[in-house]
């Protein structure tokens, strides 16, 4: 909880910041790239879905990967797939190879430097663990507050092929956050996957299957506002730079959320679980009113209060987990909740996008 250890907290949210914002404004892209190639709403959305599920879903593979060459190594390497493959996505002709030059090489590299960021900050954190994870972790999305206005200005100046190359070039920032993670000088021992008991201990952790079954099932309908939003404000008349600006709204909200509800889990007498409930019962209710929202000032109130619950939950869930199961297999159990919470991030929007096409309104979505 030293002075090096906010350090690392800082650049871990920095390189949150850059790899998290080249996936999670894909809700910018997608008009956008619905418009230039014709295909239907849901299969470009896949092209965002499954970078956002690879993000998470090889959480498994990343701890793996951050066990056996470290947290440093594994920002870098990561963070070089990902701008490879932003470079190459700006050359491609077909959406369907998006899929093989965006969707896996980003959520590749956002993963391992996403998970990587979590084993960072445990080890260099102990009483404010849970407020420098939220602090850490808010980069993914205070990434929208930064980069959703640049996206949307590179889009109208330089056309999306060069917003891809921009993207590229910011991702060649991260290997320079990662190559000042040093591994804090203690006598943490390192999880391991020689046990071959572990994945059958946490698959056996009834409290953590509760918790990933109620993960996908938050995050299966959380992801479709995110991304059909932008469409269905620009369908109400909003016009695109002016949507560009609800995903600003919610990055202060889950900012916010984020910090403030990591902040109140540090305290003995707040229950995460409580702060979980709380947050999602908020993200659930605010999206029920969504049809009756048809102004750029419902739309971004609404973006606000449901990115403040986001963040909230997304915090929780994370302290959860790690009160659920014991030091030595934290890394191993995010790993099973973010593959779990992948499929949900998979299916989700496209199940939206299916709906959205037989639903010119996109109430009913």
């Amino acid at each position: 909880d030293g002075a090096m250890a906010w350090v690392i907290c800082l650049l871990a949210t920095l390189a949150n910041l850059l790899t998290c914002g080249c996936i999670i404004t894909f809700g910018i892209l997608f008009p956008v790239l619905l418009d230039e190639f014709g295909y239907g709403k849901a299969i470009t959305a896949w092209v965002g879905s499954l970078a956002l599920a690879l993000s998470i879903g090889l959480g498994p593979v990343s701890a793996k990967l951050i066990n056996r060459f470290g947290a440093r190594a594994v920002t870098i390497c990561a963070s070089v797939v990902s701008a490879v493959g932003l470079f190459v996505t700006s050359q491609v002709n077909s959406l369907p190879l998006m899929y093989l030059t965006y969707s896996i090489p980003c959520g590749l590299g956002t993963c391992g430097v996403f998970l990587s960021s979590f084993d960072i900050i445990a080890k260099y954190f102990s009483k404010r663990l849970s407020l420098a994870t939220a602090i850490a972790h808010s980069g993914s999305v205070v990434s929208l507050l930064v980069m959703s206005p640049l996206i949307e200005a590179s889009l109208s100046s330089l056309g999306w092929r060069y917003t891809f190359m921009v993207l590229g070039g910011m991702s060649l920032a991260i290997p320079i956050f990662g190559a000042a993670m040093l591994e804090p000088r203690t006598n943490f021992q390192i999880m391991t996957y020689g046990d071959g008991d572990s994945w059958t201990d946490l698959l056996r952790n009834r409290k953590l299957l509760a918790c990933c079954a109620t993960g996908f099932v938050m995050d299966f309908g959380g992801t479709i506002p995110l991304l059909h939003l932008g469409r269905y404000s620009q369908d109400v008349g909003i016009p695109s730079h002016r949507s560009a600006l609800l995903y600003v709204g919610f990055g202060v909200g889950s900012t916010v959320g984020r910090v403030l509800i990591g902040r109140l889990c540090d305290l003995p007498c707040v229950s995460p679980l409580y702060m979980y409930c709380l947050s999602t019962m908020v993200a659930g209710v605010s999206t029920l009113l969504v049809p009756q929202l048809d102004s750029f000032a419902g739309l971004i109130g609404y973006f606000t209060v449901n990115g403040f619950a986001n963040g909230g939950y997304a915090t929780a869930v994370f302290m959860i987990v790690y009160q659920i199961t014991i030091p030595s297999m934290r890394i191993q159990a995010l790993g099973l909740y973010f593959f779990v919470v992948s499929l949900a991030f998979a299916s989700g929007s496209p199940f939206g996008g299916k709906l959205s096409n037989n639903d010119n309104t996109n109430k009913i979505t």
